[in-house]
């Protein structure tokens, strides 16, 4: 295989791993802070609160006082089901300050925490959850008072830097100042933050409190509004046509905007250009038709709320391009790139019910990412095929691997997959592993379908999908029905809902999406196939009935991401690792299905 046949692959890994730069790895926790937690959790199962919540205690105490968020939490349940109110209040707010927690329903519906509610210190406690909730748009809510802007980020050339700024503010603490390091008549520096289009709206205005010192060249605030393509905005204002520079006192502005429909993004910021001077924002506020977005936060979804999630244990790890599956009992994460490393994981990590925690399961995978996975349960294995090795980044995996669910044994079968792909869509159906699109090892966009015989270890090919994408979907009943994907030559997404009849070897165009999706997640329930996240848009969420081919998109609570893990247990629903524009995900989360068969 050509080296340079692959270099997109190459620098789209880079792109992505850039992503996680403000990312950190789990530490590695000590032994006993499991096995103290383990005792916890076991004693909490049995109503023994007050040995609990000690139990937690020691397991923080063997982390130096450090203590994972979920159990923190937990921690709190416990003390407040013994009666000590100063203990759970400690906990919780903890959590809140450091950890930014921030799941207000949750928190709110907690029947552990009901003897909490008449303490003067609950709806302090809610107020900091809501401001940990809301948008960072005043610059008040910090980490770190010499790092970046919480919740922003940096546009533009890196001749610029975007700092907090404690003397000269609006109001509050803090504002946000743009500085050029070098003069540059071409450089620019923005300071920008982005909203996912997850409503519905006419038009769009963003107000800041902006302050200039010897601006070479007109300042800006930005309003921009982008779709599916990179290639070009929807809608796009930055006030440089006004021509406001030079010195200018605290003044504030406005820029109002239609809403494209076919928008998925919304950025908005502050740039400063031509190498000099100095600009300063702060007190921003976006209006969605005339209403605040941090309102927006904690209304949207009160009256419609479809799926509501829980946070969970998170991953050990932040993992992206992982794979996922279900045998039924667990759920399991495989393989994937793993945040601030260079190499991929060859670890296949699964989720223990029990105690609420991620095991491995084993380590010795072959690592690589962007692999497929499915669980024969005649077998009692997990199939692992295609994914890009970490031998140099662009070799694709042209073998078969199994793990044995039971014991967790690694076997590289003899027999070689004749194509090889990455972001392929996979699903099983009796005892064969089917395998479907992606992006070939000679990076063309595949429309390839094939069978895998995990009886014989053989390979069938098929007849080709109608469309060549990186699609997601599952069988049921017989037919393969295929969602969306992303074609890596034409760089657009689908909305294409097509089924493959297995007996009858044909395709059939069903009908289309509500939006564009690709970088999605699928599983199977029942008659339905639940599809989760999207590239452009991290939060879409639903299902299609294959009863009467119908699609039903329903709003939830969910943290939104894209080329994320999923899986069922029963009637619930598990999310787990992936990326958002911001970085890379280590969050666990489920959600009830009993109420939307």
């Amino acid at each position: 295989m050509l080296l340079n046949s692959c270099r997109y692959f190459l620098l789209f890994f880079l792109f992505e791993a850039n992503l996680a730069i403000a990312q950190t790895n789990a530490p590695v926790l000590p032994k006993k802070y499991y096995e103290r937690v383990d005792f916890a959790y076991a004693h909490y199962r049995t109503g023994d609160y007050k040995v609990s919540a000690r139990a937690f205690e020691e397991a923080f105490a063997a982390f130096d006082g450090k203590g994972r968020p979920e159990d923190r939490y937990n921690a709190a349940r416990a003390w407040a089901m013994a009666g000590n109110a100063d203990s759970a209040f400690f906990e919780l707010n903890r959590i809140v300050q450091r950890a930014n927690y921030s799941n207000y329903d949750r928190i709110t519906t907690e029947a552990a925490l009901t003897a909490l509610h008449s303490d003067i210190r609950w709806e302090l406690l809610l107020t900091a959850i809501k401001a940990n909730k809301a948008y960072n748009l005043g610059f008040e809510k910090i980490t770190d008072p010499s790092k970046f802007p919480f919740g922003w980020f940096q546009w533009g050339t890196r001749d610029y830097t975007i700092r907090l700024d404690s003397l000269v503010k609006h109001n509050g603490k803090y504002s946000a100042s743009i500085e050029p390091n070098k003069d540059s008549a071409l450089a620019f520096g923005c300071v920008a933050h982005r909203f996912p289009v997850n409503f519905e709206a006419k038009e769009i205005e963003v107000r800041a409190w902006l302050k200039s010192e010897n601006a070479a060249k007109p300042i800006g605030l930005l309003l921009r509004m982008d779709g599916y393509s990179r290639k070009k905005s929807l809608a796009l204002d930055n006030m440089m046509q006004r021509g406001i520079k030079g010195t200018n006192d605290w003044a504030r502005y406005s820029v109002k905007l239609s809403l494209p429909k076919e928008a998925t993004n919304i950025y908005i910021g502050a740039i400063l250009s031509g190498g000099k001077g100095k600009l300063w924002i702060d007190d921003v506020e976006l209006l969605v038709d005339d209403k605040n977005i941090n309102d927006m936060v904690f209304t949207r979804f009160k009256d419609n709320v479809g799926l509501k999630f829980n946070d969970l244990d998170n991953l050990p790890e932040a993992l992206v391009f992982h794979t996922s599956v279900s045998d039924g009992n667990f759920v399991y994460a495989l393989n994937g790139q793993m945040a601030g490393k260079t190499g991929f994981s060859g670890k296949a990590y699964r989720r223990d019910t029990i105690s609420s925690r991620w095991l491995v399961l084993t380590d010795l995978l072959e690592p690589k990412a962007q692999a497929i996975s499915e669980y024969v349960p005649s077998t009692r294995k997990i199939f692992i095929m295609g994914g890009v090795t970490m031998i140099d980044y662009v070799t694709f995996f042209d073998k078969v691997e199994t793990v044995d669910v039971r014991t967790g044994k690694v076997q590289k079968l003899k027999v070689k997959n004749p194509w090889p792909s990455i972001y392929a869509g996979s699903a099983v159906w009796e005892d064969k592993v089917y395998v479907f699109g992606g992006t070939s090892d000679k990076g063309e966009a595949s429309n390839k379908l094939y069978a895998f015989d995990t009886r014989t270890n053989t390979f069938d090919s098929l007849p080709p999908m109608p469309e060549a994408n990186q699609a997601a979907g599952e069988i049921v009943d017989g037919v393969l029905y295929t969602f969306g994907g992303y074609n890596s030559q034409t760089k657009t997404p689908s909305d294409a809902i097509y089924a493959y009849n297995i007996a009858e070897r044909s395709w059939k165009l069903l009908g289309r999406l509500p939006i564009p999706v690709s970088a999605n997640a699928v599983t199977q329930y029942g008659p339905l196939i639940l599809i989760a996240g999207s590239f452009n848009r991290t939060d879409f969420f639903g299902y299609y009935d294959t009863r009467t081919q119908e699609f039903k998109r329903l709003a939830t609570d969910m943290t939104g991401r894209r080329h994320a893990g999923i899986g069922i247990i029963g009637d619930e629903l598990y999310l787990y690792g992936g990326n958002t524009p911001s970085g890379m995900l280590t969050s666990t989360q489920s959600a009830d299905l009993s109420n939307i068969k």
